[in-house]
């Protein structure tokens, strides 16, 4: 990532302007914030605050490199050296799934430093303390930071490359930290926790929410595949016209009811890890842990908190792998990244699985490295990665 250096002084004002930066300059802004850290003025902050600022803004840095990496998968994404100003080489999946869960730990242990009731030395945005917990204090940070590392391992043990089943076990204890419940025990009055994204369609933020787009249709699969009984369908609607051409084979009359154009749906919250992904995620870990009845505990805390019956026991490990892929589908629909992802993993990105989009549907795995990646290293192509994949 070649970009000019930014060296605030690190103030509370500071690290509030940091907290409120948009994902684009995110992690720079955080690795700035953590370089100027032991520099801050004598009794600006106390120790437990330095600490506290610390294990959040890694954790932050640890997320937005997630978020990366969802979408670059075997491309791999460049890690960002301390020096703003030096391009690094780009590195391979494992090797950055590696490194987010050591700098997760690694926040985690500076979250320890302070106590559990410490709160951050600025204010956080409103989509991280009005959706069940107050993200600004160190005992939910915490909870946060093993959120997030309880979803990195989950995709360390189903990576198709190089699978690391043992991280599942850790995803395990991760997660059920995060959600301070056993399996099928967190409560459907729980699912809506967690940090969200806040969106203003107005002023001089101008962000709104941009699933809320007429241009938006949805695989007529969504709509097929769901059972009657599923009160989820809601978040499936008409479309105002059917949308065809540019060579689609199955032309679509519905799309998602967040995606009708007004200003309800325009700042509607988008949640960034809430707590029935979490749930979702641990079903995975039990599936990949071959704890396939605490796997269908999980999923039928969900499964049934929606009108539908229980899935019965398990009889193979893909058996509960199709179940997961159908509460995430409707569960988290339109909300990132987490089907294609785990559709990648589990071998069913294809024709199999899924209806073609055009004759030539190449079921793309991952998004190239952006134009501004290929011109900091003078190429036109995406360079091999460096590490494991």
């Amino acid at each position: 990532m070649s970009v000019r250096r930014w060296r605030p002084t690190l103030t509370r004002e500071a690290l509030q302007a940091a907290a409120d930066l948009p994902d684009s300059t995110a992690i720079r802004a955080e690795q700035a914030i953590l370089g100027a850290l032991p520099g801050a003025a004598e009794g600006e902050f106390s120790d437990a605050e330095v600490a506290a600022t610390k294990g959040f803004f890694k954790t932050l840095k640890g997320l937005d490199y997630m978020r990366l990496i969802e979408l670059r998968d075997t491309v791999g994404i460049p890690i960002q050296a301390e020096d703003n100003e030096t391009v690094t080489d780009v590195s391979c999946k494992t090797t950055v799934l590696n490194y987010i869960a050591a700098l997760l730990d690694s926040a985690n242990t500076d979250l320890g430093g302070a106590s559990a009731t410490t709160t951050l030395p600025f204010v956080l945005p409103t989509g991280f303390t009005a959706f069940g917990r107050n993200y600004g204090t160190v005992a939910n940070i915490q909870k946060f930071n093993r959120a997030v590392k309880g979803k990195v391992d989950v995709y360390r043990a189903i990576n198709r490359k190089n699978r690391q089943t043992a991280r599942a076990t850790d995803a395990i204890a991760e997660l059920t930290f995060a959600l301070g419940a056993g399996p099928g025990a967190v409560p459907a009055s729980q699912f809506s926790f967690g940090p969200y994204y806040k969106f203003v369609i107005g002023g001089s933020e101008a962000t709104p929410n941009n699933v809320s787009d007429t241009r938006v249709g949805l695989n007529t699969m969504v709509k097929d595949s769901v059972l009657a009984t599923d009160t989820r369908a809601s978040k499936i609607i008409n479309r105002s016209s059917t949308l065809s051409g540019q060579g689609l084979l199955n032309p679509t009359a519905i799309t998602c009811a967040n995606c009708s154009a007004n200003t309800a749906n325009q700042e509607k919250p988008l949640g960034i890890l809430r707590d029935e992904e979490l749930v979702l995620l641990r079903a995975q870990a039990y599936i990949e842990a071959g704890q396939l009845d605490n796997a269908r505990l999980d999923l039928n805390s969900i499964h049934t908190a929606y009108g539908n019956p229980a899935w019965p026991a398990f009889a193979t490990r893909d058996a509960a792998i199709s179940a997961f892929l159908y509460d995430q589908r409707y569960s988290l629909l339109m909300e990132g990244p987490q089907r294609w992802v785990a559709l990648r993993e589990y071998g069913r990105l294809n024709a199999t699985y899924l209806r073609k989009e055009t004759n030539t549907d190449p079921y793309n795995a991952a998004f190239p490295l952006s134009r501004a990646e290929l011109n900091a290293r003078g190429l036109t192509v995406n360079p091999a990665c460096v590490g494991v994949n």
